[in-house]
Order: C-alpha cells, then sequence, then structure tokens
C-alpha cells in the first residue's frame, strides 16, 4: 500500500493516533488498496482522477481490472476527517511531492475519488475552483448509488474523455493513454 511513501504521509501517519480519522485509498497500474476506519476494504469499484496544469491522471479499479489513463505509476490519497467541516487530502501522484489539498488551499486542482463496495458508495470531489471545494457523501440505498454513480462518472467522463466507453466493455488490465 505504501510504495513510494512521502515525507508528508509519513508526518500525517505520525500525528494522527486514532485511524479512524484516516482513509487511505491507493491505486496503482495493478493492485488497489482501500483502508478506512482501520479497516481494508474490498472495493467493487475505486476511481481516482486528479487533473491539473502539471497532471492529468486517472486510475481505475473496475470489475477486478485495472485501467489508467495517464502515464503515473501510483496514485494515492490520504483523507484526514478529523474535522468534517475542513477535509484535507494529501495527494501522491507517482514520484512528484504531496500535494495538499483543503477548504483553504489555493490549488485548483480536481480531486474525484469514488469508492463502492458491496455496503456503499462513497464520492469524495476536490475542485479548487468552487468556494466549498471539498464535498464527501456517503449513500447505501441502491436508487441513491445509482444517481450518485451518475453525477461521479459524468464528471469524470468529462475530464477523462473515453473513460465511460472503456469500462463499459470487458478488456484486460490494460493502461489507456
Amino acid at each position: 500500500m505504501f510504495n513510494n511513501i512521502k515525507k508528508k504521509e509519513i508526518e500525517l501517519l505520525d500525528k494522527t493516533i486514532d485511524l479512524n480519522d484516516l482513509q487511505i485509498h491507493n491505486l496503482d497500474d495493478s493492485n488497489s488498496t482501500v483502508l478506512i476506519n482501520k479497516k481494508v476494504f474490498k472495493e467493487e469499484n475505486l476511481f481516482i482522477g486528479i487533473s491539473n496544469e502539471d497532471v492529468h491522471e486517472l486510475k481505475v479499479h473496475h470489475l477486478n481490472q485495472n485501467l489508467s489513463f495517464g502515464n503515473e505509476g501510483l496514485l494515492r490519497v490520504i483523507c484526514d476527517i478529523r474535522k468534517k467541516d475542513d477535509i484535507k487530502l494529501l495527494v501522491t501522484v507517482g514520484e512528484r511531492e504531496c500535494l495538499e489539498l483543503s477548504n483553504s488551499s489555493d490549488d485548483e486542482s480536481l480531486l474525484i475519488i469514488l469508492l463502492e463496495t458491496k455496503d456503499f458508495l462513497q464520492f469524495l470531489l476536490y475542485d479548487g475552483k468552487l468556494d466549498q471545494k471539498v464535498c464527501r457523501t456517503l449513500v447505501i440505498d441502491e436508487k441513491s448509488k445509482d444517481s450518485l454513480r451518475c453525477i461521479a462518472f459524468s464528471i469524470i467522463e468529462r475530464n477523462f474523455k473515453g473513460f465511460y466507453k472503456k469500462i463499459s466493455e470487458p478488456c484486460k488490465t490494460e493502461v489507456f493513454k
């Protein structure tokens, strides 16, 4: 889970005594891992995308297949949810330095995380161009899951053209550029 761990990630993990306050979402070209509240989840689907001036990367774990839109090997997000109204995100993309995102950030990145398990669907959005930059929603009923999945897929498709077509067709683990 912690290939290529960065100094800022170690510092956050060291100062966060209660791991109930952390979520870790990790995807590379062949593996995916999700840790929430000290529990490793078997995800059905995990989508992590980030777009800004320097990077345009989407990693997908969908139907036991891994897909990559971009050139980076790793995409990991540590979510610090100790303060529900000020979620902090630490984003690692490949070999780059960690990107720190929160409601008080000046960064204009777009970050999307969609996590689906058999029990729930969680959507997290950071949009640096908005006043409320971080939004996190978790739903458990099927109708809400369908609606939230539709919204997330729309945002992802608009930022990563061809994403929806690729996840809709059967395929092997691939890298799409």
